[in-house]
């Protein structure tokens, strides 16, 4: 609580911030306009994605069914996933290693539900978005395309 003052509420003094919280409450209202066909084309992207992802023969998908569809962590067996993501800046291809807020040389996650530390060591994601195109999708899997027959 921040005390002094004569207040509009009983928990602190001072004014609303009246625009913003107007603000916030439209873009909660956009947000939520098309949120059930937003995560159905997100969810339809994975699955395009995870498809042709698995076309390659040391490709695993270890995203399962209980991940969210705007994750796809996916392993490169035999291959450093640093080494792989750094093939993709090169091309201007943005992706992140193991899973989100990862610590040490294994993603804990990946571990906990492959029981393959291969797999844990050598994990990759991609994030998606109700933004994301699928024109994106192929343009990052004609550059994945090139960068797994370079380093594989």
């Amino acid at each position: 609580l921040v005390s002094g003052g004569k207040s509009t509420t009983k928990f602190r003094s001072g004014t609303p911030a009246t625009q913003l919280i107007a603000s916030m409450a439209k873009a909660l209202r956009l947000s939520y306009e098309n949120m059930d066909s937003d995560l159905e084309n997100v969810k339809k992207l994975n699955r395009y994605l995870k498809d042709n992802l698995l076309k390659y023969e040391r490709v695993l998908i270890n995203s399962n069914e209980y991940s969210i569809d705007q994750i796809l962590n996916f392993s490169i067996l035999g291959v450093k996933p640093e080494t792989f993501m750094h093939a993709l800046e090169e091309e201007g291809v943005f992706i992140s290693t193991q899973s989100a807020c990862a610590l040490g040389d294994y993603s804990k996650a990946v571990l906990a539900i492959t029981n393959d530390i291969d797999r844990a060591s050598s994990s990759l994601r991609v994030s998606l978005s109700r933004k994301t195109t699928k024109e994106e999708i192929n343009k990052f899997l004609e550059i994945f395309d090139i960068c797994y027959n370079n380093i594989c």
